[in-house]
Protein backbone atom coordinates (compact mmCIF):
# COMPACT_ATOMS: atom_id res chain seq x y z
CA UNK A 1 0.00 0.00 0.00
CA UNK A 2 1.46 3.62 -0.90
CA UNK A 3 0.89 6.46 1.60
CA UNK A 4 0.09 3.67 4.72
CA UNK A 5 2.60 4.66 7.57
CA UNK A 6 3.34 5.96 10.74
CA UNK A 7 6.03 9.25 11.77
CA UNK A 8 6.92 9.89 14.85
CA UNK A 9 6.77 13.65 14.49
CA UNK A 10 7.71 14.73 18.50
CA UNK A 11 8.31 13.78 21.56
CA UNK A 12 7.58 15.31 25.15
CA UNK A 13 8.66 14.66 28.46
CA UNK A 14 7.96 15.57 32.14
CA UNK A 15 10.14 15.79 35.22
CA UNK A 16 8.13 16.04 38.63
CA UNK A 17 9.57 19.48 40.56
CA UNK A 18 10.84 17.59 43.65
CA UNK A 19 14.43 16.39 43.48
CA UNK A 20 15.36 13.49 45.92
CA UNK A 21 19.03 13.38 46.21
CA UNK A 22 21.28 10.04 47.15
CA UNK A 23 21.79 11.35 50.79
CA UNK A 24 17.95 11.56 51.44
CA UNK A 25 17.25 8.15 50.19
CA UNK A 26 19.92 6.40 51.65
CA UNK A 27 19.78 8.09 55.19
CA UNK A 28 18.13 4.87 56.89
CA UNK A 29 20.75 2.40 54.75
CA UNK A 30 24.28 1.69 55.38
CA UNK A 31 25.16 2.38 51.62
CA UNK A 32 26.81 5.65 50.74
CA UNK A 33 25.72 8.79 48.06
CA UNK A 34 29.43 7.40 46.55
CA UNK A 35 28.58 3.76 46.45
CA UNK A 36 25.60 4.57 44.27
CA UNK A 37 27.17 7.12 42.34
CA UNK A 38 29.49 4.25 41.55
CA UNK A 39 27.30 1.97 40.14
CA UNK A 40 24.52 3.34 38.51
CA UNK A 41 25.47 6.81 38.12
CA UNK A 42 22.50 8.48 39.77
CA UNK A 43 22.86 11.33 41.77
CA UNK A 44 19.25 12.39 42.13
CA UNK A 45 15.81 11.44 40.96
CA UNK A 46 12.78 13.15 41.01
CA UNK A 47 9.41 11.86 43.14
CA UNK A 48 6.11 13.22 42.13
CA UNK A 49 4.14 15.40 43.94
CA UNK A 50 0.29 15.06 45.73
CA UNK A 51 -0.62 17.48 41.92
CA UNK A 52 1.63 15.17 40.23
CA UNK A 53 -0.34 12.31 38.65
CA UNK A 54 0.46 10.51 35.76
CA UNK A 55 -2.37 12.16 33.57
CA UNK A 56 -1.10 15.70 34.79
CA UNK A 57 2.20 14.30 34.17
CA UNK A 58 1.36 12.80 30.57
CA UNK A 59 -0.96 15.86 29.53
CA UNK A 60 2.28 18.41 30.26
CA UNK A 61 4.32 15.72 28.21
CA UNK A 62 1.57 16.15 25.06
CA UNK A 63 1.94 19.71 25.26
CA UNK A 64 5.57 19.76 25.32
CA UNK A 65 5.57 17.42 22.05
CA UNK A 66 2.70 19.77 20.19
CA UNK A 67 5.23 22.45 20.72
CA UNK A 68 8.35 21.37 19.85
CA UNK A 69 6.56 19.28 16.44
CA UNK A 70 4.54 22.55 15.70
CA UNK A 71 1.58 20.30 15.76
CA UNK A 72 -2.00 20.92 16.58
CA UNK A 73 -3.77 18.34 19.17
CA UNK A 74 -6.40 17.83 16.07
CA UNK A 75 -3.89 16.37 13.83
CA UNK A 76 -2.63 13.31 16.59
CA UNK A 77 -3.92 10.31 15.66
CA UNK A 78 -2.20 8.11 18.47
CA UNK A 79 -0.27 8.91 21.62
CA UNK A 80 1.91 6.21 23.68
CA UNK A 81 2.56 7.10 26.98
CA UNK A 82 5.63 5.06 29.18
CA UNK A 83 6.07 5.66 33.04
CA UNK A 84 8.62 4.00 35.28
CA UNK A 85 7.04 4.50 38.83
CA UNK A 86 5.54 2.39 41.57
CA UNK A 87 2.97 5.06 41.54
CA UNK A 88 -0.34 3.43 43.01
CA UNK A 89 -2.92 5.94 41.08
CA UNK A 90 -2.92 3.88 38.06
CA UNK A 91 -3.43 5.69 34.66
CA UNK A 92 -7.16 6.56 34.32
CA UNK A 93 -9.01 7.56 30.82
CA UNK A 94 -8.23 11.81 30.80
CA UNK A 95 -11.54 13.69 30.55
CA UNK A 96 -12.65 15.24 27.88
CA UNK A 97 -11.04 18.30 27.65
CA UNK A 98 -7.54 17.66 29.29
CA UNK A 99 -5.44 18.95 25.91
CA UNK A 100 -6.86 22.49 24.67
CA UNK A 101 -6.18 22.62 20.90
CA UNK A 102 -3.30 23.73 19.93
CA UNK A 103 -3.92 25.50 16.49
Amino acid sequence: MVGVGSTLVAVGAYRPQRRVTNAELLVADRVSDEWVRDRTGIIARRHAGPAEGLVEMARDAARAALLAGEVAAGEVDAIAVATCSRCPRVFRTPQPGWLPSWG
